[in-house]
């Protein structure tokens, strides 16, 4: 799970929660084929995030490995916890 905010102005945008399984699945969606405009790029974005999102499999997978890092980073009093996982 990689968790990003940025800078907008003179305030923060964010937290935005990347959960590494789905982003896999997005980029192999995205990619499985050559892309040829900017256009078709966008397309399948879209097209592969509406997979994503009608699959309730996907997010609830992405929920759970949230929550247990989430925990591990609790238990672990917000240091390192990769070893724990």
């Amino acid at each position: 799970m990689n968790v990003l905010c940025g800078v907008l102005g003179n305030g923060l945008i964010g937290p935005f929660f990347f959960d590494n399984n789905l982003t896999a699945d997005m980029k192999t969606l995205v990619y499985e084929t050559k892309l040829d405009s900017r256009a078709a790029l966008r397309r399948r974005i879209f097209a592969a995030a509406d997979r994503i999102r009608n699959h309730p499999h996907n997010i609830s997978s992405a929920i759970e490995s949230l929550l247990i890092r989430a925990g591990n980073c609790i238990a672990s009093g917000g240091g390192h916890y990769e070893q724990v996982l």
